[in-house]
């Protein structure tokens, strides 16, 4: 999974991937029609999680904890629910097209800008490929079994991500 906004707030890092990627979506109103998965997991779970494991005794065996949210979307509703009404579904191929396209005008407000540093990423679908969620029944059991109940719809991080990303920068 990939570690996104806060819970409440939406608030991320403007400049990764997933916020980039969202802010695409939300500003061009174009998004990919593809059934592979988007595993969000929110800034303030992961933080909170990490404490709780690092705390801890030695005697638990968690050394290696993969920090998966149940709360499952692909990229087709992650798109849908960051373009909103408007969004219109693309092919890869089509949604890679436009995206250089405005990345070349230089138009900074075309939607496109946020991207420019993750068309590299682009090169193939394979970012797009379906795949399976990955598991996330033995995270949550743990996270449960130390007091961290992991709340994450996905489509409601999207959406508080979104929202974030509209506000100028400064405003958060």
């Amino acid at each position: 999974g990939v570690i996104a906004g806060h819970t409440k707030t939406g608030a991320a890092n403007r400049t990764d991937y997933v916020p980039s990627i969202l802010a695409a979506f939300a500003r061009t109103g174009e998004y990919v029609a593809s059934d592979g998965f988007f595993d969000l997991n929110p800034v303030d779970m992961v933080a909170r999680a990490s404490v709780l494991l690092s705390l801890q005794p030695a005697s638990k065996d968690l050394r290696v904890f993969h920090l998966v949210a149940a709360g499952k979307a692909n990229y087709r509703q992650v798109g849908q629910a960051a373009a909103g009404d408007v969004g219109r579904e693309l092919s890869f191929s089509e949604f890679k097209t436009n995206l250089v396209k405005r990345i070349d005008s230089g138009v900074a407000e075309n939607g496109a800008e946020s991207m420019k540093p993750f068309i590299s990423f682009l090169e193939t679908d394979s970012f797009f490929a379906v795949q399976q969620p990955y598991r996330s029944e033995a995270s949550v059991a743990a996270m449960e079994q130390l007091g961290l109940v992991w709340q994450c719809d996905s489509l409601a991080c999207v959406r508080g991500i979104v929202s974030f990303l509209t506000q100028p920068s400064g405003e958060e």
